[in-house]
């Protein structure tokens, strides 16, 4: 399930060429992007081989922030594919779609998202749901995914790592 070990090295000296360029560079701001979209592009998709590759071996992905009704914190690898069975087993025909980037410096982001989908079992659709990410990576890969369902306090949060 782990990307190819010159693929992983190309992607961690890219983030470490990029987190060094000057805050608000296009450059760096167009990088940042790239590496949020091709994340929503493979969960989207269900590749769980791409998704997982974006991940550090020792990521926690929590989710006690937002409104989750599975675990709180998933941590690791096995964590990540536990959290993308129960959410790909719980909503059918979902799309999330990246509506802002707030790069924090470092790295650290908030991504601003919305999604929609529909329950497995239900059949209930949801729309224009708001979901918000405070990701911190290494390397290149992502080590820490903070989510909510408020965007004011995913905003809150994202101001004091900021200024951390």
């Amino acid at each position: 399930m782990l990307a190819p070990v010159p693929y992983r090295w190309l992607c961690a000296v890219l983030w470490e060429l990029m987190v060094r360029l000057p805050l608000h560079s296009r450059l760096r701001r167009r990088m940042l992007v790239r590496a949020c979209l091709r994340a929503y592009g493979a969960f989207n998709r269900r590749d769980l081989p791409v998704f997982l590759s974006m991940f550090d071996p020792e990521i926690v992905y929590d989710a006690s922030n937002a409104d989750w009704p599975e675990r709180q914190i998933y941590e690791g690898l096995p964590g990540m594919v536990e959290m993308t069975t129960d959410w790909y087993s719980t909503w059918q025909d979902f799309r999330f779609d990246l509506r802002e980037v707030h790069d924090l410096g470092g790295n650290r982001c908030l991504l601003m998202s919305e999604f929609q989908m529909t329950g497995q079992e239900s059949g209930v659709p949801l729309e224009h749901v708001q979901w918000q990410q405070l990701g911190t990576a290494r390397r290149g890969r992502w080590v820490r995914v903070d989510n909510f369902t408020d965007r004011a306090e995913a905003l809150r949060a994202g101001q004091q790592e900021a200024h951390a």
